[in-house]
């Protein structure tokens, strides 16, 4: 990742993105520091659409199942609800700007959902941050070898 701070194609013959969940047979998909994603979805973080933060902890989003699931909330009645401008949707395009996924955002739809606005730490942002400590931790350790002539 240091090399490649912006990640790199992932070339492999099929996959399945781990933020969208959609089956891809072919070449189009990116890895970086936010994990494994076809590349509308990494478009769609390089846009800003989403942050890619989000893409590892599904605590931070919803799809329209997930709303049906925890909220009840039908993907019918959730389309009412985005022409009413009650729920706050992002819309993932694909290559010819078709939507290719939705996804409503805790922080824009915590009121209406009556939810708190902070996604509790998912195990990947809480391994995260253990190897980023860790890494931190060696880094100074070899400085200070270094210092001491080891």
């Amino acid at each position: 990742m240091e090399k490649e701070p912006n990640g790199w194609p992932f070339a492999d013959s099929s996959g399945t993105c781990k933020f969208c969940g959609y089956y891809f047979e072919t070449n189009d998909f990116w890895f970086d520091k936010f994990g494994f994603k076809c590349k509308s979805c990494q478009r769609a973080v390089n846009e800003g659409v989403i942050s890619g933060s989000i893409c590892r902890n599904k605590e931070e989003w919803f799809s329209f199942e997930t709303l049906k699931e925890k909220f009840g909330i039908h993907s019918a009645t959730a389309r009412s609800l985005i022409r009413k401008g009650e729920l706050k949707v992002r819309v993932i395009l694909n290559d010819t700007g078709k939507p290719h996924f939705t996804v409503f955002l805790r922080e824009d739809n915590y009121k209406f959902l009556k939810i708190e606005k902070e996604a509790p730490i998912s195990d990947l942002e809480d391994y995260d941050k253990q190897v980023a400590k860790w890494t931190e931790d060696y880094k100074k350790k070899m400085v200070e070898g270094q210092k001491s002539g080891k």
